[in-house]
């Protein structure tokens, strides 16, 4: 297994494997002498809830058919206000998408990444300043240092 961390100094990815954790290291990239951080823990297996009783599956089995009239009633613009979420979960995977390339140094990737995100207009742009108020970055990029991160996202920011 390997470590996955990013430069404190020039942002590049950088894998070493688990054996160096806690020594120091130089950037393949830049050179920079750091500390190698040490391995993540694994996440704790979580178990699955119970089965729900067969009384409670009968009363939403019930339900479903109900809800499937009432969403055959809906008209067009109803079907429209539901589409965002889709939407809205396209933008997020472009803008998570985007930050990796540039973490990778996919820089033509990041280009049509940020492309595809410019025909979004405002959703994108909101969704964006979003992520960079957000505490605690998506999953996907908490291997990226915050202030890295940032600054990927006011680079993208200022291209919407």
């Amino acid at each position: 297994m390997s470590i996955r961390f990013n430069c404190q100094k020039c942002g590049g990815t950088v894998q070493a494997p688990d054996s160096v954790a806690g020594k120091q290291g130089r950037c393949p990239r830049c050179g920079h002498v750091m500390d190698i951080p040490q391995p993540a823990e694994e996440p704790k297996q979580i178990p699955l809830a119970p089965e729900e009783p067969q009384a409670e599956q009968g009363r939403q089995d019930q339900e479903i058919p109900g809800q499937l009239s009432r969403e055959k009633q809906l008209g067009d613009d109803q079907a429209a206000t539901e589409k965002p979420a889709s939407a809205d979960r396209k933008i997020d995977s472009l803008i998570v998408a985007y930050a990796q390339a540039l973490a990778d140094g996919a820089i033509e990737r990041a280009d049509q990444l940020s492309g595809q995100l410019v025909s979004y207009g405002a959703p994108a742009a909101e969704a964006v300043e979003r992520m960079m108020i957000e505490q605690l970055p998506r999953p996907e990029l908490a291997d990226l240092p915050k202030p890295v991160l940032l600054e990927f996202l006011k680079q993208l920011r200022s291209q919407l």
